[in-house]
């Protein structure tokens, strides 16, 4: 554990926490001054949780340089991941290829899973106060799609044969129908003068 302050978290800090910290990271460029975060050395093996990546501009270190990295050698990385480590109820700013392989795919896996879940969680809950819109609409077109059912069965069963040719003009074109006219010369009564 370090000896120098920094904000400890039981669990897995909220998202206002996560995205003041990576806001004030893009601002001063400066992760290893912000107070919170855990700066004492970690292992590379240390496991973690991804919390969100962060680019910092070139240009925005005083000094140019790269910014210090708590699982590798000073002045590592400009392209950062913000990591919550459980065991040591801190979080860290470390380089996004600074963990060893094993760890950073597990992180990996646990944040794309982590993202499906608050993806379907954020799209139930926005549709959830729809649902019964959707659903009478849904009854409102039961009866022409049960109607437009019976017809295409009507259709299939005795009109197969052009059923049949329709099916095979459309396979490949979007179902798009194509119509083309010939018109004889002598039914429109011969050429025009200078044909």
């Amino acid at each position: 554990m370090s000896d120098t302050p920094f904000r400890r978290f039981k669990e897995r800090p909220t998202l206002i926490f996560i995205n003041e910290t990576r806001d004030l990271i893009l601002q001063t460029g400066l992760p290893e001054l912000i107070p919170e975060l855990y700066h004492a050395p970690i292992s590379k093996t240390e496991p973690y949780q991804k919390l969100c990546s962060f680019r910092i501009k070139d240009g925005k270190r005083p000094e140019g340089d790269y910014a210090p990295c708590p699982m590798c050698t000073p002045n590592r990385y400009l392209d950062g991941i913000l990591a919550y480590f459980p065991r040591l109820q801190a979080v860290a700013a470390i380089g996004h290829c600074c963990a060893d392989a094993q760890t950073r795919a597990t992180a990996d896996l646990e944040s794309d899973r982590r993202e499906a879940k608050d993806y379907q969680e954020t799209l139930l809950l926005n549709e959830l106060p729809i649902v019964h819109a959707k659903i009478a609409v849904a009854r409102a077109a039961k009866p022409i799609a049960q109607e437009a059912r019976r017809i295409y069965r009507q259709f299939r069963s005795r009109g197969s044969a052009m059923h049949h040719v329709l099916k095979k003009t459309l396979r490949g074109r979007d179902g798009l129908l194509t119509i083309a006219e010939s018109v004889a010369s002598e039914a429109v009564g011969g050429c025009p003068e200078g044909c």
